[in-house]
């Protein structure tokens, strides 16, 4: 018989095999991935090239849709032609038809007929927007001039999509609380403001966190940034804080309002407003107060510029104001259903104010007024990107996670 030795050998023999044979397995199966790999990325590489001269015979296509140069819709009337765009009711896609259509769209009849059917098809139901469920609550939007996408949430993340995507290509994370207020620098730096009191700087490229700006003692909620790499941000603590983006020094600081800063913008010319809880609009040239702007009956809510340099205002009051770019005297008052959370201004002036019940309103300078969009929870953010699309973002402060409707929409 074998001694205890001899079995202890013979087990320690065969699970080294075993061991062995498990190993090859591996790395054959290694081998494998690392050639499917290889295979995928040669695929890719393929279909980049693909899509890339795709794209440049697109663009020729339009210079010259056939061999002549002729337009093929040459012996459609101009009215026709102008029927059909205002069907298709949006820009982007109809300019690269054909240079006849590109040159219609650059007429200022068509451009604003086109423009109002577009936004009149959202208010009707015959266009409908493109929507995504984004974490617990949308809170703040940028976007890039290439259409990349960034969206701040209440769980305290940045989720990046590209242009195109249905799903964020990443997330960034790193602050602690709500992210209430995001900017871009000239080069594509990201900036975040937050409800943990500091700001928070990436890069554009990859995302990487490059510094922390702290000295505000209560959230931020509203980002600015001017052509010569300054950087503001407002706070509940009161105050407006001045940064270079450059070096993340903090240049100044600006006080004056009596209750928190609610928004900022800076003006085409180079000035920043500032809007509050103490329902007023202050003017700063140079970081000095210059002027103070009243009418609104409660917190100033949110800001933005106009093509024309005028400014706009929304409130808690439930009105839209727009002041003059000459002297900044109140121009009009627009007035709504529910309080306003966020303003942006589209082509030929055309307003859009994001409501506390869910509303996406539309107020052209010819006096129309539609509703685009509505939505079971508040619209906290609205922004155009590059050629056109308006993103809104909607959260909600109320009810439970499951009540709320927490979603993105690009029209």
């Amino acid at each position: 018989m074998p001694s205890f030795a001899q079995l202890g050998a013979s087990v320690a023999h065969q699970r080294v095999c075993e061991i062995r044979e498990r190993l090859e397995q591996h790395r054959a199966r290694h081998t494998e991935a690392l050639q499917q790999i290889e295979a995928a990325t040669r695929v890719r590489d393929q279909m980049e090239a693909e899509m890339a001269a795709a794209e440049a015979e697109l663009e020729a296509a339009v210079q010259a849709p056939v061999p002549s140069g002729e337009d093929p819709t040459r012996w459609l009337p101009d009215e026709l032609v102008i029927t059909i765009m205002l069907w298709v009711g949006w820009s982007r896609s109809v300019m690269r038809v054909c240079q006849r259509w590109r040159a219609l769209l650059t007429t200022p009849v068509v451009r604003r007929q086109l423009l109002r059917s577009r936004w009149e098809g959202y208010a009707h139901g015959r266009f409908k927007p493109k929507s995504v469920a984004v974490g617990p609550g949308v809170l703040s939007i940028a976007v890039s001039q290439s259409g990349q996408r960034y969206i701040g949430t209440k769980d305290g993340l940045i989720h990046v999509w590209d242009d195109g995507k249905s799903a964020p290509d990443r997330t960034l994370s790193g602050h602690s609380a709500v992210v209430r207020a995001l900017a871009l620098g000239p080069d594509g730096t990201v900036f975040s403001g937050s409800y943990d009191s500091t700001v928070r700087v990436w890069s554009g490229e990859d995302g990487h966190p490059i510094r922390t700006l702290k000295g505000h003692s209560s959230y931020v909620v509203a980002l600015a940034i001017d052509g010569q790499g300054v950087l503001y941000s407002g706070s509940s603590d009161k105050t407006i804080r001045v940064w270079s983006c450059e070096s993340g020094i903090c240049l100044s600081t600006l006080e004056g309002h009596k209750k928190g800063v609610r928004a900022l913008a800076v003006g085409l010319e180079g000035q920043l407003f500032s809007a509050s809880n103490d329902r007023t609009i202050r003017v700063w040239v140079d970081c000095e107060h210059t002027r103070t702007l009243t009418g609104h009956t409660d917190a100033v809510t949110c800001l933005a510029i106009g093509e024309d340099r005028t400014l706009l205002s929304g409130s808690t009051d439930t009105t839209v104001r727009v002041w003059s770019s000459a002297d900044l005297t109140l121009l009009r008052t627009l007035h709504t259903e529910s309080r306003v959370w966020t303003v942006a201004v589209g082509a030929c002036g055309r307003v859009f104010s994001g409501l506390e019940d869910g509303d996406v309103r539309m107020d052209a300078s010819d006096g129309q007024s539609l509703t685009i969009c509505s939505f079971g929870s508040c619209t906290r953010a609205l922004v155009f990107g590059p050629n056109g699309p308006l993103y809104a973002g909607f959260s909600s402060w109320y009810g439970s996670e499951s009540e709320q409707v927490h979603t993105l929409c690009t029209f």
